[in-house]
C-alpha cells in the first residue's frame, strides 16, 4: 500500500500492515545474515529455490524483501544452518591452530651448576612437559570430534591434515621423553673412564646418540623452538632410533653389572646406581666406603693407611677390629673385596680365639 505520512492518522495502520508483511520474512533475512554463508551455499540456494541471491555493498533491505523468501523459508533455514555449523567447525579448528603457532618447546640447560672442570658440550633437556600434554590431549579429542561431524565435508582436508600433524607432535613428544630419561639416565655413567674402558661397545654406541642428542637439542633451541615448525617425522624418527640404541646400551649395562654381582654377590643388595657408583670410581678404592654398609651388616668402614694398605674395619659403633694381614685393593674391584671379606672373617676368627 501507498506510504502514509507519518502525522496522518493513517500511519498507525499502515506501519501495522507493512510489519504484519515483513514478518514472515525475518527469520529468512536473519538467516542469510549467517557469517559462514560461502558461494557453495548461495550456489546451492540458487538450485533449491532458484532465488539468485549473494549480498554485496549496495543490497539494501528493500531488495531483499523483493525476493519470495516466504516461500522458501524452508530450504534457506536449512542451507543457512548448515552454513552455520560448518562455519563453527572452520573457525574452532583455526582456533586450536592460532594457539598452536606461539607455543615453543622450553628447554633447559643440562648440568647447571657442573664444576669448571667438567667439560661436556653444552645441551639442553626439555621441561614443561605436562602443560603440552594437556592441551595436546585435548585438543586431538576436539580434532577427532570434528573429524565425525555430518558437517566436516568442506574442511575434510585440513582437519585431516591437521589431526596428523597433532597426532606427530604427540608421538615425538612420547619418544623425544622416553629417549630423554635414558638419556640422563646413561649420561652420567658413560663419562666415567673407567665405565667408557669397561664397556666399550656400549660407550660408542652411547658416544653416537650423545653426538646426535647434543646437535638436536641445539636445533630446536635456537633455530627451530616453535613446536609446529619442529615436530616432523624426521625429529620422531631420530627421538625412536636414539631411544632403540640407548634400550641396547642399558641392556648392555645390566648385562654387565650381573657379571659384577654373580663375582661378588654381595653386590646384590646394592640398587644398580650404587653399583655403578663403585664401578665407575675404581681408581679410587676409597669410594666403596659409603656402600659398605649395604654390603656387610654392621659394617660402617675399613681402615685405608696412606699407601691405601686395608688394615681393619669398624663397625657402626665405632668398634674397631685389626686385620691380621694387611692387604692392598688391587685389581677389579669385585675381587679384592673379596679378598677383604675372607680378611674379615680370619680377623673375627682370630680375635675370638
Amino acid at each position: 500500500s501507498r506510504r502514509a505520512s507519518p502525522r496522518s492518522p493513517r500511519w498507525p495502520g499502515w506501519c501495522a500492515r507493512r510489519w504484519t508483511s515483513w514478518c514472515p520474512t525475518c527469520p529468512s533475512i536473519t538467516a542469510l545474515r549467517n557469517s559462514g554463508m560461502q558461494e557453495r551455499h548461495w550456489q546451492q540456494m540458487l538450485a533449491e529455490t532458484h532465488i539468485d541471491f549473494k549480498p554485496k555493498a549496495d543490497t539494501t533491505l528493500t531488495m531483499v524483501l523483493a525476493m519470495p523468501l516466504k516461500q522458501h523459508q524452508e530450504a534457506i533455514a536449512r542451507i543457512c544452518d548448515i552454513a552455520a555449523k560448518e562455519f563453527s567447525l572452520e573457525e574452532s579448528l583455526g582456533q586450536m591452530q592460532d594457539e598452536w603457532r606461539p607455543v615453543s618447546f622450553d628447554l633447559m640447560p643440562y648440568g647447571e651448576g657442573q664444576s669448571p672442570d667438567d667439560k661436556r658440550p653444552e645441551t639442553f633437556v626439555l621441561r614443561g612437559v605436562q602443560q603440552l600434554r594437556e592441551k595436546l590431549d585435548t585438543h586431538l579429542l576436539n580434532t577427532q570430534a570434528m573429524s565425525f561431524s555430518p558437517f566436516k565435508e568442506p574442511h575434510k582436508e585440513a582437519i585431516e591434515k591437521w589431526l596428523a600433524k597433532l597426532q606427530v607432535i604427540s608421538q615425538t613428544l612420547e619418544e623425544w621423553i622416553k629417549c630423554q630419561k635414558r638419556w640422563m639416565y646413561l649420561e652420567p655413567i658413560f663419562r666415567s673412564e673407567d665405565i667408557q674402558r669397561q664397556l666399550a661397545k656400549e660407550s660408542t654406541k652411547f658416544e653416537g646418540v650423545n653426538r646426535t642428542w647434543i646437535k638436536t637439542m641445539k636445533q630446536i633451541k635456537f633455530t627451530t623452538p616453535r613446536v609446529l615448525e619442529a615436530c616432523n617425522d624426521k625429529l620422531l624418527n631420530t627421538f625412536k632410533d636414539g631411544s632403540n640404541q640407548l634400550e641396547q646400551v642399558e641392556k648392555g649395562l645390566e648385562d654387565y653389572l650381573e657379571t659384577k654381582r654373580k663375582a661378588f654377590p654381595r653386590f646384590y643388595f646394592l640398587s644398580s646406581q650404587d653399583l655403578i657408583d663403585i664401578l665407575s670410581q675404581t681408581k679410587d678404592p676409597t669410594r666403596v666406603q659409603e656402600h659398605l654398609i649395604k654390603c656387610f651388616e654392621a659394617i660402617k668402614q675399613v681402615e685405608f693407611q696412606e699407601d691405601r694398605e686395608i688394615t681393619a674395619m669398624v663397625s657402626k659403633e665405632d668398634e674397631r677390629v685389626p686385620f691380621v694381614e694387611g692387604m692392598y685393593p688391587e685389581g677389579q674391584v669385585e675381587f679384592w673385596l673379596k679378598d677383604v671379606e675372607r680378611s674379615m672373617c680370619v680377623a673375627i676368627r682370630a680375635s675370638l680365639l
